[in-house]
């Protein structure tokens, strides 16, 4: 935190602070001459009241609470009786009158400001020192509340006395209470951490609190005087911390005022919020002189941008004549701005444009004559050093690209930067404007006709702009039904993007934003009743592995480290589409998807390794998912081969079975083998994870040996599995077959079964198992 200016007041502070936990302790009294009373009587407890503190020569509390309600009666002796209470009153007694105390002065600082008293003037009967010690006995008051009873409630009291405070132009006096605020703010925020953050900054915690507009509110008005007070302290002390302010990347995050402004929870309470921010507007044209040229003019833009965040129509009448000014002001010295000061103060413009468009719409501002006016002082600046989408949507001249003039390179990102505008503020109109514009993008694509690497960068951010906007909104609004058509420009014109000439730099986001459109796209065409859409779906998740595994992109990807997080996004959506289909009945549908993602989780475990800090590549989360994953291709094929058992078609639900036992035994094989090696007996286990491994050999073995006949090859070491099982656990499962068929060996095909299986099990236990294999005579004798 910065150090206050005031001499002397870290002392006070740190002087109230020791005071009030010397108060907060138990009394301690000096042991006086032995007594000669008995040791278990007790006495009684002093209470201090009007009438005990009076004869002690004190003011009594309603005495006091009229001295701090007078300036003027205010006085070091009020000061130090108001101490005297607070330190000798029961807590419920302190806390009432601790809460008048506040009251009092609060309202008697109000009588100051409105009879005109200034710090540089003072007017009688109000004297520099009466005034102090107000000040004084509010903190002294509103530190004591606060240990008591912490809260929301305090810290408007604080701030309700800080904004009287900047008034009366006492910014040191106001600057020195602002600290304790945000250290209750986050604590009511449980994000204590918060408290080191630099000024002008309030984070946003992950919960719920930070969209409760009560709470937003004493953020909002936290933010707002704390830059009251920073505008009137040197300007080299706080030079940085606006510049971080109006530099931020996103405005609505970082947890600046601006981000707090744009949150959920503050749309609400706009009214509310408005006079806070026309005041710091006030405040920013008062002292942004004392500031360079280019802090100056963004501080004046950022405090427009507030004001737009919040205001409604009225407040547009002027708002725009105000960014006119600064445009105005900005032409004059722009020779003296430096050369990459154009593009910035473009961004800075164009972000007023987007609050006050996805408020009210762009028809709204193309009919206001004030932002016309705007829009034509904004031409007047020189071409050079712009950006290209903020010249487009001026209406300044740009360069034309000569390959398609209908559609040119020019104008990709100016019309996509219209249809941003209108996602938030007019959807309807974004439906008209958005088929015609798929259509020329994609006729754009075939042909570009763009050379410079820069241009390419600009196209591309211009359309991820659009792209990734449309993401955040379709799902809560209308425009969900506009989802199929744009994801699929996207990814079609990514896809030639990816083929052409495009800069290799930006190759692993644009292959990055292609698996995305094309992963959204397989969400949005498969449909549950309609058996056509499955292959679609898939389509664009096996489109997306080629991509990946396509030798031009996949140096870059591996190069960044996107290769492996792609496909594990591909692998997510392959099983999250294929337990949609399980759920709803279409077992055989579903099994392409999730066999699919198996495979891409077979590759990826095959390709782990540890990075430089030790760490794996692959999440636990993972690891999690893939046995999952492997048993719900199980239970597919098991589901199909029930289906299956009872109708003509026993041998496709033996083959769905045997490839449910394959994927079974996948997942538990090393626990199989553990489990073998470790017992002393052949059966096999029932508790988790081998619940199901039981049930899938009966099916096998029956209907393999008295519905097919199939001889030995009903044996489970007949299985191809991508894992090696040791040789106790092919036994043991073998042996689990012929357990099922030994007292049906006097059926002659029976029999003949029976003693394949006991050849290739004594081939098993014949070399090093001589137990297991004297065991097997009884099956013999049978």
């Amino acid at each position: 935190m910065l150090v206050p200016d005031v001499k002397g007041s870290i002392t006070v502070g740190v002087q109230i602070t020791l005071w009030l936990f010397m108060s907060s302790r138990p009394r301690q009294v000096r042991p006086g001459a032995r007594s000669t009373t008995r040791k278990d009587a007790v006495t009684p407890k002093q209470h201090i009241s009007e009438a005990s503190s009076s004869n002690r020569g004190l003011m009594s509390q309603t005495q006091l609470l009229q001295s701090l309600g007078d300036t003027a009666s205010t006085s070091a002796d009020t000061v130090e009786v108001l101490k005297r209470f607070i330190r000798d009153l029961d807590i419920p007694e302190r806390r009432i009158l601790v809460m008048k105390a506040i009251n009092a002065v609060t309202i008697a600082l109000g009588h100051v400001q409105k009879s005109g008293w200034m710090s540089s003037a003072p007017i009688p009967p109000y004297s520099q020192s009466a005034v102090e010690n107000t000040i004084l006995s509010a903190e002294i008051s509103l530190t004591a509340l606060r240990v008591m009873k912490p809260g929301v409630n305090i810290e408007k009291a604080t701030l309700n006395f800080v904004g009287k405070l900047l008034a009366l132009k006492l910014y040191e006096a106001a600057w020195h209470l602002l600290p304790s605020t945000k250290i209750g703010i986050c604590s009511i925020l449980h994000d204590p951490q918060s408290v080191g953050s630099k000024e002008l900054v309030i984070p946003h915690p992950q919960s719920e609190l930070s969209q409760d507009p009560d709470l937003i509110l004493v953020i909002v008005t936290y933010l707002s005087y704390e830059a009251h007070a920073l505008l009137h302290k040197e300007p080299r002390l706080v030079t940085s911390l606006f510049w971080d302010m109006v530099s931020a990347v996103n405005f609505t995050t970082g947890g600046y005022i601006l981000s707090w402004l744009t949150s959920p929870g503050a749309q609400g309470i706009a009214d509310k919020l408005l006079p806070l921010c026309t005041s710091l507007l006030k405040a920013v044209e008062l002292k942004y002189t004392v500031f360079g040229e280019e802090l100056s003019v963004l501080l004046r833009i950022y405090a427009i941008q507030c004001v737009l965040s919040v205001g409604s129509g009225e407040e547009y009448k002027w708002i725009w004549k105000q960014a006119r000014n600064v445009v105005k002001e900005y032409i004059k010295y722009k020779s003296a701005a430096s050369s990459s000061f154009g593009k910035i103060f473009d961004k800075s413009l164009m972000s007023c444009v987007e609050i006050a468009g996805s408020r009210y719409g762009t028809n709204d501002l193309d009919a206001d004559p004030s932002f016309q006016d705007l829009l034509s002082e904004w031409r007047r600046l020189p071409v050079k050093d712009r950006d290209k989408a903020v010249l487009g949507f001026i209406g300044a001249p740009t360069t034309r690209s000569t390959v398609n003039p209908q559609f040119s390179t020019s104008n990709i990102t100016i019309r996509a930067s219209k249809l941003s505008l209108c996602l938030t503020g007019n959807p309807q109109e974004f439906g008209t404007l958005i088929g015609t514009w798929c259509e020329d993008i994609q006729k754009w694509a075939s042909n570009p006709g763009i050379e410079n690497e820069n241009d390419w960068t600009n196209i591309y951010n211009g359309l991820e702009k659009l792209r990734r906007k449309f993401r955040r909104t379709y799902e809560s609004s209308d425009l969900e039904k506009y989802a199929i058509i744009v994801f699929a420009s996207f990814s079609d014109v990514y896809s030639r993007l990816i083929k052409g000439r495009v800069s290799s730099r930006i190759i692993p986001d644009l292959v990055s934003a292609t698996i995305e459109c094309r992963i959204v796209l397989s969400k949005h065409l498969l449909k549950h009743v309609d058996a056509h859409t499955y292959g679609k779906s898939l389509d664009q998740l096996t489109t997306s592995l080629h991509l990946l595994e396509d030798s031009h992109t996949n140096k870059e990807l591996v190069a960044t480290g996107k290769f492996r997080t792609l496909r594990q996004c591909i692998s997510g959506a392959l099983w999250n589409l294929g337990s949609s289909l399980y759920q709803a009945g279409h077992w055989d549908h579903a099994i392409p998807f999730i066999s699919e993602g198996v495979m891409v989780d077979r590759d990826l475990l095959q390709t782990e390794s540890i990075d430089d800090k030790g760490e794996k590549y692959l999440t636990d989360q993972f690891y999690q998912q893939m046995p999952r994953r492997m048993m719900l291709l199980a239970s597919c094929y098991v589901k199909l081969g029930e289906r299956l058992a009872s109708t003509p078609h026993e041998y496709d639900a033996y083959k769905l079975y045997r490839d449910a036992l394959a994927c079974l035994l996948t997942l538990i094989g090393r626990p199989l083998d553990t489990h073998c090696r470790t017992s002393s007996g052949f059966s096999l286990p029932t508790e988790s994870p081998f619940q199901h491994l039981i049930g899938l050999i009966e099916r096998i073995t029956v209907i393999g040996a008295y519905e097919l006949r199939l001889s030995a090859d009903i044996s489970v070491d007949t299985l191809s599995l991508p894992i090696d099982l040791s040789p106790i656990s092919r036994g043991t499962l073998i042996e689990a077959q012929i357990s099922i068929l030994r007292h049906d060996t006097r059926k002659n095909y029976i029999g003949s079964i029976v003693q394949e299986l006991l050849k290739s099990v004594e081939a098993i236990y014949q070399k090093g198992y001589p137990i297991r294999f004297a065991r097997l005579a009884r099956y013999i004798e049978v």
